[in-house]
């Protein structure tokens, strides 16, 4: 027997060998305007990203160490002014300094703006405190180490 299509003289198609047919279409690639708006939504999201984090570390006040004076190789002066909204309340670590750098004194010192006696300038106030710290060894330098709002 024979079939239909060898009595007609025509031939039957062989199995396509083509890797397409093997393994599958290959998958199309993103067109010019997929690509422009991914793009876009990229650089959006890294704005905003960094609009976020640069926002939200920010501080209201700002500490500013004015003068030390060492009194005795066991006590240090250290006077820090603090700029800050009027009617905030922030601490600040003071500290003593060695020659290498070593902390030889510790203290937290709460600089108050909400004080009746200050007077605003802008919305805001500077409190200046002398604070006497004691120290273990003879101190070369003293200023604030951190400030936080309390």
């Amino acid at each position: 027997m024979s079939s239909p299509a060898a009595a007609t003289g025509e031939q039957l198609p062989e199995p396509a060998t083509s890797l397409a047919n093997r393994y599958g279409r290959p998958k199309r690639r993103l067109t010019k305007r997929a690509k422009l708006i991914l793009s876009s939504i990229l650089v959006l999201a890294l704005i905003l990203g960094a609009l976020f984090l640069s926002t939200r570390n920010t501080k209201t006040f700002e500490p500013k160490d004015v003068a030390f004076s060492l009194v005795s190789d066991r006590q240090t002066d250290v006077t820090v002014a603090v700029s800050m909204k009027a009617g905030e309340k922030v601490t600040c670590g003071l500290q003593v300094l060695s020659e290498d750098f070593g902390v030889v004194g510790y203290k937290e010192v709460l600089f108050d703006g909400s004080s009746p006696e200050l007077k605003p300038s802008g919305g805001r106030v500077t409190v200046q405190h002398k604070v006497p710290i004691r120290t273990v060894f003879a101190g070369v330098s003293g200023g604030s180490d951190a400030c936080w709002n309390s």
